[in-house]
């Protein structure tokens, strides 16, 4: 029997923080999904835990998430397999170490927007200050290669990062970009950067040694799409922006 391969994003699918938890699960109920360095950990439910210990067990389970190397280290899911890590701009081979063949692709893709990135988060926070909208931000980088842009709101919900995003599409062409945002998260990516992409290079490598295994992909937002579509069956938490939109409700309420 094909063994299946799982690909599945990490924050808001399988754990989210303690404030995003149901208010009926009892915290001592609780497993540490991720720990942060503010303090602000993120948790699995029962339910999560008992999905998350299914897939891991009976599924090669291959996270495909946003965070960077170092924050994908604070992980507390036991993993055994590959990871896509900076919304694709990383590869992880199963014992941890970077796939070479991936590196030298990315490095010459995104090394002609490394220019444009630092622009477009100077522009960003100029608008920010403008506007007085406290914001954090900063570019993702991995092992010297600049990935995309990040902006976040320090004194609410992400509700005013609209503004920083009407500011960039003002001030740049971003046609073929990818903005997401979804709750307090704004993240700019290239238009060679994408989890789809590496999703299907990951996939075609291990179909090539196997072409019957079947690939299921879980996700959360609106940007987990393409990804998703990218295996033969999908699946997304009910309550998230991808389930809000497919059910015609606002797709930007509530999720990181």
């Amino acid at each position: 029997m094909s063994r299946p391969i799982v690909f599945v994003d990490l924050d808001d699918t399988l754990f989210q923080t303690l404030r995003k938890c149901p208010p009926d699960e009892p915290q001592a109920h609780l497993t540490l999904g991720a720990q942060a360095t503010n303090g602000a950990h993120s948790m699995m439910t029962r339910r999560q835990k008992a999905f998350v210990d299914w897939i891991v067990a009976t599924a090669e389970t291959i996270p495909v998430t946003a965070r960077s190397r170092e924050s994908y280290g604070r992980v507390a899911i036991p993993f055994a397999s590959h990871a896509i890590l900076s919304n694709g701009a990383v590869i992880l081979d199963a014992d941890g170490t970077v796939d070479p063949t991936w590196a030298e692709i990315m490095a010459a893709d995104l090394g002609a927007y490394e220019e444009t990135l630092d622009a477009l988060l100077a522009l960003g926070r100029a608008a920010a200050e403008n506007t007085a909208l406290d914001v954090r931000s900063w570019i993702v980088v991995e092992d010297g290669l600049s990935t995309y842009a990040v902006f976040k709101q320090n004194d609410g919900e992400g509700e005013r990062l609209g503004e920083v995003v009407d500011a960039l599409t003002t001030g740049f062409d971003l046609a073929g970009w990818t903005v997401h945002r979804n709750g307090n998260n704004l993240g700019l990516l290239p238009p060679v950067l994408s989890k789809r992409r590496a999703v299907e290079f990951l996939l075609g490598r291990l179909r090539a040694v196997e072409e019957t295994r079947p690939a299921l992909g879980f996700g959360d937002s609106l940007t987990d799409l393409p990804f998703l579509a990218a295996c033969d069956f999908l699946g997304l938490p009910a309550g998230s922006q991808l389930a809000r939109a497919l059910d015609g409700r606002p797709a930007g309420e509530g999720a990181d």
